[in-house]
């Protein structure tokens, strides 16, 4: 509504009825939407940047992988440090279609900068990486692009020099090269692959991996051989860390590799029923860190694990529905009886498990529906996290193999849709119920104690009243706007000066309120912007007035 007259607005205090999320808001057309306005980049570079409002520009020229004609792009320019290859890897937050990774040499660096020739292209719907060829002191662009459907997500790009390992491996006794190992670059954790490559005829094998620290596992695929990390132990927690330099060939990274051993045998139940599905794990002593090595039981209750090195470990068997136990029959490591691994030898461990308790049950919304992707938090005393699930398509969630003993159970409504639902605990209390007074679940072997819950959905509401008389003015349009100003809710006030909307979830927080007065005496306003989880939000109550 246009008003040709002076206008004011009157804002009171934020009242907040639980902690507000405070959420970046997406921005503008981002900086390097466009090549000569490119991110100029170094080693060790990480940022996330909103692709929102991103556009091709004007002869701006797809990549020889691109399907289709892109619908936005983001521009980042590098200078080589060292002749060889560079790590660069692209990740779109939510995509819904194919991205792409393009990179080109530059033959003028500006402003304004000249594309050259296309050195590599890569699609994929998320987590792009590649291995980049580079010449020392030759700069680069890198174009990420991708289709206008994912407009709005964060894309973020890494990039980093690298440096090339080496070694041989050979057979212990013998010295004889072996090929075909299997030779794994890995971070410190022993979870992320930096780099992977096979020994080849004369058991040397080379990796180009990212300048950081890594370590090296040496496995063999048919399990002949036992697994070792460099350097020349069992356990990861005891392999020793490489640091990779920018354009540095660190060579002597070896591995002697000896005949392997194995474990084998059959899991069942306390019953003597065989169990399928059981996990065999093995860990180095006397400190079990990671696995060494898992081995799943099969219809038959029997397992078989090969390729394990000659050693002394702890074995452990766990299965989702009994107590896990490690071996003899013991609750934890540090009674368990050490099991000898000898080159040549098969190792027999069987194990008899007892079942475990259970907790399922339905999460479902006040009309009856099912929600999806609800965190079911389970404590076994208050601040003690023990067990989590996420509610599956139909509302459903199962605890097995629990230990005996008393729950409480928390619905983490946030974790689904954010915003749509009440948080609560078991049986239907508020959030911020003292853990002493909130209901409790006890647990017992064989049993499956069903628990559902019944969320309601979150409220937006608030007040508008007048700044001359502080009456209620009703007929307001109340407008609830997401972070893109698109609307997800529009009603009026009552009587009372009130309007409220029922929550279902917003893609783009945080959210605004704004404020349309129907009459000629009042003017309009807006909210601040605000955020809300698993709970009521009580926004700005508006106070309108005129001149």
């Amino acid at each position: 509504m246009v008003k040709s007259w002076k206008r004011r607005v009157y804002l009171v205090a934020l009242t907040v009825m639980f902690s507000v999320i405070v959420v970046p808001v997406a921005g503008a057309i981002p900086t390097n939407d466009d090549l000569d306005n490119a991110v100029v980049i170094t080693d060790g570079y990480s940022a996330a940047t909103n692709n929102v409002g991103s556009t091709i520009e004007a002869g701006e020229a797809d990549g020889s992988c691109e399907a289709v004609a892109a619908g936005w792009s983001m521009w980042y320019i590098f200078t080589a440090t060292s002749t060889g290859s560079v790590f660069l890897r692209s990740q779109v937050a939510t995509p819904t279609s194919t991205n792409y990774m393009t990179v080109y040499e530059l033959t003028t660096v500006g402003p304004p900068h000249t594309l050259g020739s296309e050195v590599t292209c890569a699609p994929g719907l998320n987590a792009l990486q590649q291995l980049v060829p580079v010449t020392n002191g030759t700069s680069y662009a890198v174009r990420i692009s991708g289709a206008s459907a994912d407009l709005g997500n964060d894309v973020t790009l890494t990039y980093e020099t690298t440096g090339t390992l080496a070694g041989t491996v050979i057979e212990s006794g013998t010295a004889n090269p072996i090929p075909g190992i299997t030779v794994q670059v890995l971070d410190t954790t022993g979870t992320a692959l930096q780099g992977l490559t096979t020994t080849a005829s004369d058991g040397t094998w080379q990796a180009v991996v990212p300048t950081r620290d890594v370590i090296v596992k040496f496995s063999d695929g048919t399990g002949v051989y036992g697994d070792r990390y460099y350097d020349n132990v069992i356990a990861k927690v005891d392999a020793a860390v490489l640091t990779v330099i920018d354009g540095v060939t660190l060579s002597g990274i070896d591995a002697v590799l000896a005949d392997a051993g194995s474990l084998s045998g059959t899991i069942t139940s306390d019953g003597g029923s065989p169990l399928e599905g059981a996990a065999v794990s093995i860990y180095g002593t006397p400190i079990p860190g990671s696995p060494v090595k898992i081995a799943l039981t099969v219809t038959d209750g029997t397992y078989s694990m090969v390729g394990v090195a000659p050693g002394d470990y702890f074995v452990r068997i766990s299965h989702p529905d009994y107590f896990a136990e490690w071996y003899n029959n013991v609750p934890d490591f540090t009674t368990a009886t050490i099991v000898t691994v000898t080159a040549g030898v098969d190792s027999v461990v069987n194990a008899a498990l007892a079942p475990g308790g259970a907790i399922s049950g339905v999460v479902t919304d006040d009309g009856g529906q099912p929600v999806v992707g609800i965190l079911i938090d389970i404590y076994k005393a208050e601040g003690a996290l023990k067990y989590q699930r996420i509610t599956l398509a139909d509302g459903s969630y199962d605890v097995p193999g629990m230990v005996a003993g008393t729950y409480a159970i928390f619905a983490n409504a946030d974790s689904g849709t954010p915003g749509a639902y009440r948080d609560e605990w078991w049986d239907d209390l508020a959030p911020d119920t003292s853990y002493a007074s909130v209901g409790k679940i006890t647990v017992a072997a064989g049993t499956d104690d069903t628990v559902s819950f019944i969320l309601n959905r979150s409220v937006v509401s608030g007040t508008v009243t007048s700044v001359a008389d502080s009456l209620p003015i009703q007929g307001v349009v109340v407008t609830l706007l997401d972070s893109l100003s698109a609307q997800v809710g529009q009603t009026t006030t009552d009587a009372a000066g009130n309007y409220s909307f029922e929550a279902f979830g917003f893609s783009n927080s945080p959210l605004s309120v704004s404020f349309e007065a129907t009459s000629v005496f009042f003017v309009d306003g807006a909210s601040a912007p605000f955020g809300f989880s698993g709970g009521d939000k009580q926004v700005e109550d508006a106070v309108l007035a005129v001149d």
